[in-house]
């Protein structure tokens, strides 16, 4: 596959960070991030309280969630769906979105808030929110999770007849793809706005974190998969369209291929946080 825009916009960003770049290499292989993930604490040297003993039953907002069924279902899927976000949270955040400033940041009708809007103090109890971090330490081997980011965004809905070639270039997020931005990383998502297959659904692949096809672990480009190419490798029971009400919240595993979907008769607002070990790509 030619080098093309993703590529050099993917690189450009680690080329002059020797850490994130050695992690692109490396990090593409699910047995290399495992190992790194697995010593992390002896790797690093560090000695860090380890988060995932947090007694989280009583202090997390997201009740009824077994942190360990979590985890079972990231290792095994890179996917957990049912971290639903209680009414009063799902109702700050829609007021915050309603009044907040936004910019366009791509070709298919995405706009983000911007980051000053989101100093709120709904969103930082979500971010620091106990459950949250015990799920991403466990994840991590035990390591502290480093918050990298939380992003509050729109998707527009468009009429199928007004997507232009453009959003369907191949560098575009409405093909499949996966993201290499640490060894770990995960990013939480919540509905904010009720989803159904006409509302931009996220769509993940079960178990592409941990199996992938080898021409898809070496390319220089992660992006660019078609639909049949993705199903007729890793089954069509792989694939997930996460559907639901506003609040419905998941988790997964950036490794996981992934796509977003065009919305058509209903906008869609999402709320994200990402987790990872090292913040490379972000310093």
């Amino acid at each position: 596959m030619a080098l093309n825009y993703v590529d050099l916009d993917f690189y450009r960003k680690r080329l002059l960070k020797p850490k994130a770049l050695l992690m692109t290499m490396l990090g593409r292989f699910y047995w290399i991030r495992k190992f790194y993930t697995t010593n992390y604490i002896k790797i690093s040297n560090k000695l860090e309280k380890n988060t995932s003993d947090y007694h989280v039953e009583n202090s997390s907002i997201f009740g009824g969630v077994n942190r360990d069924l979590v985890n079972s279902s990231l290792n095994e899927d890179g996917l957990f769906i049912g971290l639903n976000l209680p009414e009063h949270y799902l109702n700050e955040l829609v007021d915050i979105a309603s009044v907040a400033n936004f910019h366009k940041i791509n070709e298919y009708n995405e706009y983000i808030i911007s980051q000053k809007d989101l100093n709120n103090v709904a969103i930082t109890k979500i971010i620091n929110d106990p459950l949250l971090i015990s799920i991403a330490s466990q994840y991590f081997g035990g390591a502290k999770p480093l918050f990298i980011q939380s992003r509050l965004f729109w998707t527009f809905a468009k009429n199928v007849e007004d997507y232009t070639q453009e959003d369907y270039s191949q560098r575009s997020n409405l093909y499949f793809h996966y993201d290499l931005d640490d060894y770990s990383c995960l990013r939480f998502f919540f509905y904010l706005t009720d989803v159904d297959p006409l509302s931009g659904p996220h769509v993940c692949v079960r178990g592409s974190h941990a199996k992938k096809k080898l021409n898809h672990i070496l390319s220089r480009s992660r992006v660019g998969c078609e639909d049949e190419e993705i199903i007729n490798y890793y089954g069509s029971d792989k694939v997930v369209s996460v559907q639901g009400s506003a609040g419905l919240g998941f988790v997964e595993d950036s490794t996981c291929f992934h796509k977003a979907t065009r919305p058509v008769c209903h906008d869609r607002l999402m709320f994200q946080i990402t987790f990872a070990i090292n913040s490379y790509l972000y310093d």
